[in-house]
């Protein structure tokens, strides 16, 4: 009689199911060996243009000034951009001046300049104005001065306005 068995002691039954349970597993995707396998993973990420506007302070006092006298553009707010990542354009508007206890002063009254003392700009209602003044990314910083004529024969009053600074892009 012919015996079913190979020299290691295994039928012939037991090892063709060990090798078919083994090929099953790996046509499986298992992993039945010892050894290294790579895989590679692509990443992605949208960082887009950014720009912001940091300012010196937040008020300008032009003090007293006389009817038909001006407020030279001196008053300055230091401009910075310490989180974007490209530099940004200063855009600038504002609206009338309101005067306590009455009054009213027009917003053109105000005059913005890009130097000390320079010739002003009157200041626009709120469709902002694109300064040419750039704002630079970093530890660099650029300035934009103000500066005020009062009209001859104004109200007298304390007066206040708006002025809004932006940044595009």
């Amino acid at each position: 009689m012919r015996s079913n068995r190979t020299a290691a002691g295994f039928g012939i039954a037991a090892t063709a199911m060990l090798l078919a349970v083994l090929g099953f597993a790996l046509l499986q995707g298992g992993v039945m060996f010892a050894g290294a396998a790579t895989n590679t993973i692509t990443g992605t990420v949208n960082v887009p243009l950014t720009c912001a506007l940091d300012i010196s302070n937040t008020a300008i006092s032009f003090g007293t000034v006389l009817p038909g006298s001006s407020a030279p553009t001196t008053n300055v707010i230091v401009l910075s951009d310490t989180i974007g990542n490209t530099n940004a354009n200063a855009v600038v508007y504002g609206v009338d001046w309101t005067g306590s206890p009455s009054g009213t002063m027009g917003v053109s009254n105000t005059l913005w300049a890009k130097t000390s003392g320079g010739p002003g700009t009157a200041l626009g209602y709120t469709t902002g104005v694109d300064t040419g003044i750039v704002v630079p990314t970093g530890a660099s910083t650029n300035d934009i001065y103000f500066g005020l004529n009062v009209p001859a024969g104004q109200t007298a009053a304390v007066y206040t306005q708006t002025i809004t600074l932006e940044v595009t892009c």
